[in-house]
């Protein structure tokens, strides 16, 4: 496999420094001349005196970007070189999968028996050609009783290689920019290796990772396809694959 050079999703040849991603930020809310030094600073990989201490990672600056010219990955490419000047905060190597004592192990021990199973059995099962995996999240790795048992899990073999990090998703939106790229790189070795064609996520910011992230930032094309489980859901609710035996009879909003 070629390894290529990641693309960043920042688009400076857009941005006119007009200051209104920041200044409609709900977190940051800087006056429009403020917001206008602050975007400058960042683009030149100047002393950020805003953004990078306090941004959340919500995303809405990209909504607000009149140009369309996504500065949240610009402040992500200012992460990205802060922590390899710096180091990671302390913070999230307590939550890295693969570091020993992380937030993921510690909860486990409130897993009861059967639950425990279906994590083992989902970590140690590697996939065949012929399989459609359903990608099992961190999250519904601490609460397996979300899914495990479910007929849902019928159709699919399900797979939870944490050290995935679930396509690099919370590690992108927390700028390891480069970390995510050496993700990118190995979910595509797994996944060639593994043969799979189709791939379903419990989350669509997973779906979003792989399809959109990893392809466009990265620099890594995936041959399969994706979708995102609610996705999946409503497909085969419609089409009659799946048949709801005991429906509510409630009216709902999500």
């Amino acid at each position: 496999m070629t390894i290529e050079k990641r693309i960043s999703g920042f688009k400076e040849d857009l941005c006119d420094l007009c200051g209104i991603c920041l200044h409609k930020c709900p977190v940051l809310n800087l006056p429009i001349e403020e917001a206008k030094i602050e975007v400058k600073s960042l683009i030149e990989g100047k002393h950020s005196k805003y953004a990078l201490s306090r941004c959340n990672t919500c995303f809405s600056c990209n909504i607000y970007c009149p140009q369309n010219a996504n500065p949240y990955q610009l402040i992500l490419e200012r992460w990205n070189d802060r922590y390899k000047q710096n180091g990671a905060p302390p913070l999230y190597r307590f939550v890295c999968p693969t570091e020993i004592p992380n937030i993921w192990e510690m909860l486990n021990l409130f897993l009861r028996e059967h639950e425990e199973a279906w994590i083992t059995e989902w970590m140690n099962y590697k996939p065949k050609p012929d399989d459609e995996i359903l990608l099992i999240g961190n999250y519904t790795h601490l609460f397996p009783f979300i899914i495990g048992g479910s007929k849902i899990l019928d159709f699919f073999k399900p797979v939870d290689l944490i050290d995935q990090w679930e396509g690099g998703a919370y590690l992108y939106q927390g700028g390891y920019l480069d970390v995510v790229k050496e993700i990118a790189e190995r979910t595509k070795l797994d996944f060639d290796n593994w043969g799979v064609k189709k791939i379903v996520a419990t989350l669509d910011a997973v779906e979003h990772i792989f399809k959109n992230v990893h392809q466009n930032e990265m620099n890594v094309n995936h041959e399969q396809s994706f979708m995102n489980l609610n996705h999946w859901l409503l497909e085969n609710i419609n089409s009659g694959t799946l048949k709801l035996e005991k429906k509510l009879n409630l009216s709902v909003t999500v």
